[in-house]
């Protein structure tokens, strides 16, 4: 019963003057038609041959030529990568905006940073407490830095000697001041 339903789907496929391939198996929401099956076999095949075919047959065979490639690794990992220069690369500490890069500058561009400070890198000319924008940061800077700072205040470190009067505090003050002498 099977042949001959195959073999009248096949006389209807070829009178219709369609070009689709037959079926080889019940296709639905469940099912995938043998085709399907094979094809994605055989480019799952494909690619493990693939994938092993740049892995050499001997390998590594002994400890030594282990070590001995591990070692020229090091050795070619410690050296400074030489990139070409770039419009976009950064010209002082300050145009730094990311940590890594900020730790690796005098590899990387030949200038030597003080060290990281939370939005940017730091220079070692002229850095002020107000640089450092991240409260750990501020709380260590005389151990990191060498710099003595006050307490950390609304998003940024404060010099010793500064107290919450700056800033935003003394507009305050002056709005208070100004209300009080209109209320009299």
């Amino acid at each position: 019963w099977l042949k001959r339903a195959s073999l009248a789907r096949s006389a209807r496929h070829a009178t219709s003057g369609t070009l689709h391939p037959l079926p080889l198996a019940r296709a639905g929401k469940h099912h995938r038609t043998k085709m399907t099956v094979w094809t994605r076999l055989l480019a799952l095949a494909a690619c493990v041959g693939l994938c092993t075919a740049g892995i050499p047959d001997s390998g590594f065979t002994k400890v030594e030529d282990y070590g001995q490639l591990k070692g020229s690794f090091e050795e070619y990992s410690r050296r400074a990568l030489v990139h070409p220069p770039s419009p976009h690369d950064p010209k002082q500490c300050g145009d730094i905006r990311e940590l890594r890069e900020c730790l690796n500058s005098k590899a990387r561009w030949g200038f030597d940073c003080l060290g990281w400070g939370g939005h940017r890198c730091l220079s070692k000319k002229g850095v002020k407490c107000s640089d450092i924008t991240v409260e750990p940061i501020c709380r260590e800077s005389s151990r990191l830095y060498g710099l003595s700072c006050g307490a950390f205040d609304k998003g940024r470190c404060r010099s010793p000697g500064a107290s919450a009067d700056d800033g935003e505090a003394v507009l305050a003050r002056a709005f208070l001041a100004q209300t009080r002498r209109k209320f009299k």
